[in-house]
């Protein structure tokens, strides 16, 4: 998460989305940086007007270009479910994912984990529970389209680096995975349609 008041934007964090690598770029234009999880890295927009309503007290909020980036349900599932494999989660067995398939994932770890696998959509909601985002960019289309954003914000070309990327293995994704992801994750399946539109 970083409000940057020189440039006047405010960057919210999803999981798994690249969030770490634009950070990593973002950060010497940030006034406020939060790049650890447990602090509030990935706070939902409507916490972030709250926690940070002291500054919205004397700055209009409306004057922040406000993004985010949302992935595809199931690539969003699936890297969830492969950096949860990693070592680092071995000796928490209610992180740790590399003793269960993608149904098991899905059925046990999933309603275990609140807040991990839920709509992305959510994340960018105010306080009114309004959309509140200027431009959500799409994670697959993230080269085009971040240094469009860039652009609009003044700040000079960025090349992303690929930084906390999930482990790259082949997962069996079954119609029963598809499905349940399709009804978990609707409204992100909304909101990206509504995006390419």
């Amino acid at each position: 998460m970083i409000i940057s008041i020189e440039k006047k934007f405010i960057f919210i964090a999803n999981l798994k989305t690249a969030s770490t690598s634009i950070e990593s770029e973002l950060r010497p234009h940030g006034d406020i940086v939060v790049r650890r999880s447990e602090l509030g890295k990935h706070l939902p927009y409507a916490q972030i007007q709250k926690r940070f309503k002291w500054l919205f007290d004397v700055m209009d909020e409306g004057e922040f270009f406000k993004f985010g980036v949302i992935r595809d349900p199931v690539d969003y599932a699936l890297s969830l479910y492969k950096s949860h494999r990693h070592e680092k989660f071995k000796d928490n067995p209610r992180l740790y994912t590399g003793d269960m398939n993608f149904d098991e994932f899905l059925e046990k770890w999933v309603p275990n984990n609140k807040g991990q696998l839920q709509p992305q959509i959510d994340r960018f909601i105010d306080v009114d529970g309004n959309l509140s985002v200027d431009q959500l960019i799409i994670y697959s289309e993230l080269d085009k389209t971040f240094p469009e954003v860039m652009k609009k914000l003044g700040i000079p070309e960025i090349t992303l680096p690929r930084m906390n990327v999930s482990p790259d293995f082949d997962v069996d994704v079954s119609d029963y995975a598809k499905s349940r992801l399709e009804t978990l994750m609707e409204r992100d399946y909304k909101a990206i349609a509504d995006i390419r539109t």
